[in-house]
């Protein structure tokens, strides 16, 4: 019943949100999510509806709620947006399918079909010229990205049912790829900063729900991260190939001048370090891991989501002075990106590095060091957004709520870690 709730409502309302009106698709947007954050916390207090109580999926369902809200509400301030939140919801309803699969061949199709829905959103909506083209681009990535989770879970499978020599390192070879595709980790994430400049909201959905369904997929196939840990090799050329990408793609963005394009390598340089740090920190570290990886693909669609909204009007600068909701949240999703103090991403990245000293302090000063670059490019990028400007003051609008509530979560989560992460590991 849960399950079919988690499943249905967000598509249900993706068909009347499509048919409606803005002025009333927004009220089915606002009551699918509440829907389906509703069945997530009922499956997860009361495991007998057919839910397991697992956090990590629990907080994927509702990071993917919060990131199709974010986007839903920012295509309904557009005219023509209903069908745009539409598609967010159908989106959300591909994620929520993925959890109830949880693990093999059947989840992994479900997330390259959900990659590909949106893949289709986006490419409908490009003009001609470079929004086409990145269009293209993120349909060959997404592909990829599903067809090396299939292998992945296929030979997982094979190799479970008749053990041999030659499947194992195939099978982590494939799921790091496909996962790292779909976290845009760095070599993997050429796709994203061309998206995330030439259609922020895509990039944002995007974001927002493939990064939750990885985690979905994380939690829900243990079997994976255990045979990473169980090959040095790979697990030495991972930990530090994902220090040094994390380090270069935070250093990139200290130079990138472009927002959108800033937060895609803010966003990759995070998802080197979190791959880096499944393979690198003991097992107990895995649960900070994932919740850092869920953080990261919230704030990184709240601030794509933002960077949308004041690229269709006079854009950046003087956003905090225009619509100080969004300028606001716009700090707290950069900020959030590069692991500073007072947003939820710094307990987790606090986490993850004590965890890793066990095995030497390598990760721990990629850790910092992608935290004090990311950091100085995010304030770079606020800079402008704080500057003043003599445009008039907008009117307060649905996604300025729904960026403050998701910004006030995240620093309600950096000012209270210890419900979320044991901050002690």
């Amino acid at each position: 019943m849960i399950g079919t709730a988690l499943v249905g409502a967000p598509l249900l309302g993706a068909a009347l949100a499509g048919l409606l009106p803005p002025a009333r698709g927004r009220w089915v947007l606002l009551l699918a999510a509440v829907v389906e954050a509703a069945a997530v916390l009922l499956g997860t207090l009361v495991p007998a509806t057919g839910i397991p109580a697992d956090p990590a999926t629990a907080g994927a369902l509702g990071t993917a709620a919060l990131a199709a809200l974010l986007v839903g509400a920012r295509a309904l301030e557009e005219e023509g947006g209903a069908d745009r939140a539409a598609i967010a919801l159908v989106g959300l309803g591909g994620v929520a399918l993925v959890g109830e699969l949880a693990r093999g061949v059947d989840a992994a199709l479900a997330l390259s079909v959900t990659a590909l829905v949106l893949v289709w959103a986006q490419v409908r909506r490009s003009a001609p010229g470079a929004a086409a083209a990145t269009g293209q681009q993120y349909v060959v990535w997404m592909t990829l990205a599903g067809t090396a989770l299939v292998l992945a879970a296929a030979l997982d499978r094979r190799y479970a049912e008749q053990p041999g020599p030659g499947l194992l390192g195939p099978a982590v070879a494939f799921f790091i790829i496909g996962v790292g595709i779909v976290l845009a980790a760095a070599p993997f994430s050429l796709w994203l900063p061309s998206l995330c400049e030439e259609a922020p909201a895509g990039a944002a959905l995007s974001v927002g729900l493939l990064g939750a369904a990885a985690v979905v997929l994380l939690t829900g196939s243990p079997g994976f991260t255990d045979l990473l840990a169980s090959e040095s090799n790979t697990r030495a050329v991972l930990a530090v190939g994902g220090a040094l990408a994390g380090l270069a793609a935070a250093f990139l963005a200290l130079g990138e001048r472009r927002p959108g394009r800033a937060a895609a390598l803010l966003l990759g340089a995070g998802s080197d370090i979190a791959l880096a740090s499944l393979a690198s920190s003991p097992p107990g570290a895995r649960g900070a891991v994932l919740a850092l990886l869920l953080i990261q693909s919230l704030a990184g669609a709240l601030a794509l989501a933002v960077l949308d909204a004041a690229g269709a009007g006079p854009g950046l600068q003087g956003l905090l002075w225009r619509r100080p909701a969004l300028g606001l949240a716009l700090a707290v999703g950069l900020l959030g990106l590069a692991g500073m103090p007072l947003t939820a991403s710094f307990p987790f990245r606090l986490a993850v590095a004590r965890a890793s000293l066990a095995y030497g302090p390598g990760l721990t000063l990629a850790l910092a060091g992608t935290s004090l670059l990311g950091g100085l490019a995010a304030l770079r990028i606020l800079a402008e957004a704080a500057g003043r400007t003599d445009a008039p003051r907008e009117t307060f609008r649905l996604l300025d709520g729904l960026a403050v509530l998701t910004g006030v979560l995240l620093i309600a989560a950096g000012l209270i870690p210890w419900p979320l992460v044991p901050v002690g590991t």
